[in-house]
């Protein structure tokens, strides 16, 4: 199984409720919305419990390694001033930021309002789970922060809702 599918698998996996590793040989998994740095050096098995019953999956070892997304260091420039905090790929940016204490507006988590609205002044976020704005606003920056993962380094206005209100 290459990289390619193996993360793919992970992925599927993380998203399961009731994922259960049935060998003792693996470590390094940290708790979250994903399975996050799953490594083994020795094959083992994966017990999905799926409606149909339980299925096991035979994972080979060395090869089956899926490594967390690189952090990206974001700024934050919030009303009382810039915050830094280290955001990983695969995390969205509101959660990164109160996983760390960062305190950002939000409403619906859905990426379907403009309460967490945020402008990027610099770096690169991936807005493919929003739904709300439209290209030209995202051409011009805006992003959900509820939604939004990082792609690059960034620095990030925030509590702009407002700003997008007044475009609609």
């Amino acid at each position: 199984m290459n990289r390619f599918a193996a993360s793919m698998l992970l992925s599927f996996l993380a998203s399961v409720s009731s994922f259960a590793p049935t060998n003792s040989r693996w470590a390094g998994v940290r708790q979250s919305n994903q399975l996050k740095g799953l490594r083994s050096s020795d094959a083992f098995k994966v017990t999905l419990n799926t409606p149909e019953g339980p299925v096991v999956i035979d994972c080979p070892g060395d090869s089956f390694i899926l490594d967390a997304a690189e952090a990206k260091e974001l700024v934050l420039n919030k009303p009382e001033g810039p915050v830094v905090i280290d955001c990983p790929g695969d995390s969205f940016i509101l959660d990164a930021a109160e996983a760390q204490g960062v305190s950002l507006p939000f409403d619906c988590r859905l990426g379907s309002c403009v309460s967490c609205g945020g402008k990027v002044e610099s770096g690169t976020v991936d807005n493919s789970e929003q739904f709300f704005l439209s290209d030209d606003l995202l051409n011009q920056g805006f992003t959900l922060t509820c939604v939004a993962y990082p792609t690059s380094d960034c620095t990030i206005k925030t509590d702009v809702q407002n700003d997008i209100n007044a475009l609609f």
